[in-house]
């Protein structure tokens, strides 16, 4: 077959194996829109693989602007920024490509990220299918007049465009050009491997790190055999919200260590098929740990299996064998001398109680969100000494409340602007990206301040001296990163060993003060107490599920639960009388923080205030406006 036979509908502009295989994916996208090749006016979506777009917008440019398929009319090709802020510039180009080019292509890694009105208007949108192995044998038959193995084929798909267009060059055979490859990934392997941070580079871990580099000093005695392996603590489990850096940390700790880093989660296993492949895998990933001790095994995800207490219905034999498997291979029946397991998940609360004992995950520290001086040093870590003589103060008090991977992607993003107008990187091209401050209403900054405002009086109330406020504020600028909390009251317990009946509901009280500030001042409540764990209403109601259920003060004596605040509200919602029992503790104490919030109006409005004139307070000042009167003294009902 002529050269010219096999390049037949494939534009002249299509040169290199990326770009071909690309062009597949396209043509394979688009088999139900003719148009597109058929010399046709179209306005098309096309939603991309990941981090591909500098490509497919080549191609899309070369099938567009091809003599095989152009037209007379011009064409236009967009892609979609994956930062909102600048996919609101780029709408205002789509409009005016529709309004002005017969042919139109907008690219996006995400069908959300098209305009909805977009997707209505376009004749179609369409979503590319990732490169296959038959992609790289017909490409390489096309551009190099070569064939080659469906099993070598398998094995390039997986390998990146980069790594691709490097192995497979014009006159190296394939043999040739499957052993560069074959070199290539492996050294990606390697260096993935490898390279990055340790401990040391890692800010805002808390607890976490010292643990990890004292792990590190035992593995180095117990490699000297200074250190018996029984001394030696062989798991953690990390939880915390995403973002927070829980797999950064697990590789970090390996690097650390010098020793093998194997990493798994339970999603990953459940993907193999039935029951007894996971069970392969889940065994695979402890003797590969095993093979190369000492090692560090990651398992991301591990509330996922489950507590075998909860599991009903069809799937619980099949759920409690995944656990018995993984409780299993913590204990090893060989052993797993060498082996440190880091388990990591999002909702610890959920795992079954035996995961967590002695000798198996016995340790749990969360990671959380980083503070001003731990966001300063992960921003710090991304720039890898640029900016070094640059102020970061305004960047780190505008992402308070941001995750280690939100702060990776701020300095990704700022990179990426200075070298697409290449030059070096400047404090502007971060600030820049920061998420745009939107001033508060004057309404909900006042209704805010009411509510932070009730809690501290209604706290102080009830605690008296035994309770140090530290301070409390309000937010009167918000920005575009989504939900975010409106204000808060930061508390320091002065440390009873045991509280009483007495003592519980006077938190729940406290708890309760904003929703009763709020309907004392404006007749009703908003939905800010509640809605999310952690919330006013959340807590409230798991400190009185607490009383009723697991601490026998309530009005019954049974132990129907831990204090564990999942546990207390699963049993909630199936417990009737539980619930009925709650909701009167907590009517009790709403009324009682009504209350205390009408008795004490004045000292709340000054307070409010001065929550809105400076935005936060101290304890000294909070303390200074209310001249706090003395406790009032709660009794529990009979």
């Amino acid at each position: 077959m002529s050269n010219t036979s096999k390049r037949k509908g494939i534009p002249d502009g299509i040169k290199t194996l990326p770009q071909l295989v690309a062009f597949f994916g396209v043509a394979r996208a688009c088999r139900r829109v003719p148009a597109l090749v058929g010399r046709k006016p179209i306005v098309l979506g096309l939603v991309i693989p990941k981090g591909q777009a500098d490509l497919y917008k080549r191609v899309a440019g070369i099938i567009v602007e091809s003599r095989k398929f152009r037209l007379d009319g011009d064409a236009s090709v967009i892609v979609v920024d994956t930062d909102p802020r600048r996919r609101a510039k780029n709408e205002g180009d789509i409009w005016d490509a529709v309004r002005d080019y017969d042919r139109v292509v907008v690219i996006a890694e995400r069908r959300d990220y098209l305009p909805s009105r977009f997707q209505m208007l376009a004749d179609a949108v369409v979503e590319t299918s990732p490169i296959s192995a038959r992609d790289i044998v017909s490409a390489v038959r096309i551009l190099f007049f070569r064939d080659m193995k469906l099993a070598d084929a398998e094995i390039a798909a997986a390998a990146s465009l980069d790594v691709l267009a490097g192995a497979f060059r014009k006159g190296r055979p394939i043999a040739v050009s499957m052993r560069v490859l074959r070199a290539a990934m492996a050294v990606t392997d390697d260096t993935s491997r490898d390279l990055g941070p340790t401990l040391d580079d890692l800010h805002g871990l808390g607890e976490a790190g010292a643990w990890g580099r004292d792990l590190a000093i035992d593995l180095a005695d117990w490699k000297a055999g200074i250190l018996p392996w029984s001394d030696v603590e062989r798991g953690i489990l990390l939880s915390g919200p995403p973002g927070t850096g829980k797999t950064t940390f697990a590789s970090a700790l390996a690097r650390t260590c010098g020793v093998y880093f194997v990493a798994e989660s339970v999603a990953k296993w459940q993907s193999k098929g039935h029951l007894g492949d996971l069970l392969k895998a889940m065994y695979g990933a402890f003797e590969e740990a095993k093979s190369h001790a000492p090692a560090i095994l990651f398992l991301d995800e591990i509330d996922a299996v489950g507590d075998r207490e909860r599991f009903s219905g069809d799937n619980s034999q099949y759920c409690t064998e995944v656990v018995n498997g993984l409780l299993e291979c913590l204990d090893g029946a060989g052993g797993r001398e060498g082996v440190v397991i880091v388990g990591a998940c999002n909702h610890p609360g959920r795992l079954d109680a035996a995961i967590v004992r002695p000798g198996r995950l016995d340790r749990h520290v969360v990671i959380p969100l980083p503070d001003a001086l731990g966001r300063e040093g992960i921003i710090r870590w991304h720039l890898q000494g640029a900016l070094e003589d640059d102020d970061l103060t305004h960047v780190v008090e505008r992402t308070e409340g941001a995750s280690g991977a939100a702060l990776e992607q701020l300095v990704r993003q700022a990179r990426r602007s200075a070298r697409r107008a290449r030059r070096d990187m400047r404090l502007g091209d971060i600030a820049e990206e920061l998420p745009a401050l939107i001033p508060v209403p004057s309404a909900s900054l006042w209704r805010t301040a009411v509510h932070e405002a009730g809690h501290a009086t209604a706290g102080l109330s009830v605690f008296g001296n035994r309770w140090k406020i530290f301070s409390a504020s309000v937010l009167r600028v918000m920005t575009h990163t989504g939900p975010q909390k409106a204000g808060g009251v930061a508390w320091e317990d002065f440390g009873e060993y045991t509280a009483t009946a007495a003592d519980y509901r006077s938190r729940i009280v406290r708890v309760m003060g904003g929703l009763a500030a709020e309907e004392v001042f404006f007749g009703e409540r908003t939905d800010g107490g509640g809605g999310i764990k952690g919330s006013d209403l959340h807590s409230a109601t798991v400190t009185a599920t607490a009383m009723e259920a697991s601490m026998g003060l309530g009005s019954a004596f049974a132990f129907l639960s831990t204090a564990d605040g999942d546990e207390l509200m699963h049993l909630l919602q199936y417990d009737s009388v539980l619930r009925s029992r709650v909701e009167k503790t907590l009517a009790e104490c709403f009324q009682i923080a009504k209350k205390l919030v009408g008795e004490r109006r004045a000292d709340v409005e000054r307070l409010a205030h001065a929550l809105v004139d400076k935005g936060s307070l101290s304890g000294a000042e909070i303390q200074e406006i209310l001249d706090a009167q003395p406790k009032l003294k709660l009794v529990s009902p009979s």
